[in-house]
This record gives structure tokens, sequence and C-alpha cells, in this order.
């Protein structure tokens, strides 16, 4: 199946030809579906993306367009954990290396941003995602389903609509166009309702059938979770390229516990 594809994409005229033949021999024995799977790259700018939108709220909170460059963090984490999924070896491993960073990370996410030991950071998210993904792997659908009625009765970064965000990229990641456009669906209706970290009450208010009738949708204002539309060409990028880093980059997730340590030391001398 993935042959096919590569030699459509090929024949394409010109840089663009070239380009996808080279970035398509990186990986020949792999299936390939025509997106962005550089993670390297990605996962660098998620992590500066991500430093600029907690500076922000830490010590510029009414800066919103330092807040609105924050927004193409996420979508890149969740897309680099659905690589991630096809490629690894063991996801088990994969899925204790996030455990243990969600254990780590922790403690510098609750001083750095004012969040109660209940309220868990985004590693926690993308875990259950991972988890709801290896179910699909399996055949266990019911992983998933308990993945996303955690992420409902907890407190965690992006929360419910956040393991779904990765479910959803997951389900949509072998077609390109119908990825464009689930996402962009999936954002429009991000920013209709609640924060992005309300637990299942107000995802039932807010994403149930009522609050997805014509009428309420006209009528709600869109939230700046929806701008996280902005990564989506980041995604689309055909690109099997592998940003080589030190370690393999497995060492880039450390930046964030260190980077929320840092800020908490700012602001507890300024």
């Amino acid at each position: 199946m993935t042959a096919p594809i590569i030699t459509r994409l090929a024949g394409l005229p010109g840089s663009i030809s070239r380009s996808l033949r080279k970035s398509a021999a990186y990986r020949p024995d792999r299936p390939w579906y025509g997106l962005n799977e550089n993670t390297g790259m990605l996962k660098c700018v998620a992590m500066i993306t991500m430093i600029i939108d907690h500076t922000a709220a830490v010590f510029f909170p009414r800066q919103y367009w330092l807040r609105i460059i924050g927004r193409v963090s996420f979508p890149l984490f969740c897309w680099c954990l659905v690589v991630g999924a096809d490629y690894t070896r063991n996801i088990g491993r994969y899925a204790l290396r996030l455990l243990a960073l969600a254990v780590i990370s922790q403690p510098p996410f609750m001083l750095a941003l004012n969040h109660r030991w209940w309220d868990f950071n985004i590693f926690v998210t993308l875990l259950l995602g991972l988890i709801g993904i290896a179910g699909i792997q399996r055949g266990r659908f019911e992983l998933p389903a308990l993945a996303l009625i955690a992420s409902c009765f907890y407190r965690m970064d992006y929360g419910f609509r956040g393991v779904a965000c990765i479910l959803v990229m997951y389900a949509l990641r072998k077609n390109p166009m119908l990825f464009a456009v689930g996402f962009t669906m999936f954002c429009a209706a991000w920013g209709m309702g609640a924060p992005y970290n309300a637990p299942y009450y107000f995802v039932a208010r807010y994403w149930g059938m009522a609050s997805m009738s014509v009428g309420t949708a006209l009528g709600s204002p869109v939230r700046m979770q929806s701008l996280a539309i902005i990564a989506l060409p980041l995604i689309l990028i055909p690109d099997r390229r592998l940003l080589k880093l030190p370690g393999g980059g497995k060492w880039l997730y450390l930046v964030y516990p260190a980077h929320l340590l840092i800020l908490y030391a700012i602001k507890s001398l300024a």
C-alpha cells in the first residue's frame, strides 16, 4: 500500500519530487503516509513554543500573542507520540518512560504554574493517549475507552480533549487530506467550551449532544485553544528525515521539568 503512495508522490514535478524521493529514502522499510515524521525537528519546535507559552503564563499573562505561539506545542507533542507509537520496538518501555517523566515533572509543574497535587502534568495526558493507541494496535478497544474515561474524571493538562486529540491523530494518520480536515474540525470544536483541563462534568456539558447543535456552535466564541490549528502545516510537511540529536533525543523531554524549575526559581527571586 505504501509503495504506490510514494510512487505517486515521487511523480510530482520539480523540486517537490526530488525532496519527496530524498526524504522517502530514509525509511524505505517502514510504512509512510505522506506526513511529517521528522520528530526530532518537531520536538525542538514544540519545546521552544512551550517555553514561550509557560514564560508568558508566569510573567506576562496579558501578552496573548505569546500564549498563541504556545498553542503550537501540544499538537506537535501529540503527533510525535503518534509517530513514536508506530516506530517503537517496545511500547511498554515507552509508556514507562512517560510515567517516569510524569512523576519527575509533577513538583515543578505545581510550583511554576500554581497547580495542585491533583492537577496532573502533560505527561499523564500523553501516557493515557499512548495506552489508547496500544489498545487500538492490539484490538483491545476497551483501553482507549478507559483512557478517555480516566481523563474525564481526573484533572490533567489538556484533559479529555488532549487524549481525544491523540486518538484522533492516530486514527487519521494514514490519509493526509482526511487528517487535515479532521484536525481542523477538532480544533474548531476544541475552542467552543470549557477550559481544556476541565473535569468530567464540564466535558459532559460542553461536549454533549446539546453543545454540538448548530445554534450553540454559531453562538460560541472562538477560544484560544482553537488556534492549535496553526500547528497543522508543520505536521503536513511530507518529511521522513530525522534530526539527529544526542542520545536519540530522549533526553529532550527533560527540558519540560527543567524549564519549569528555572521559571519557578526566577519567580521566587523576583
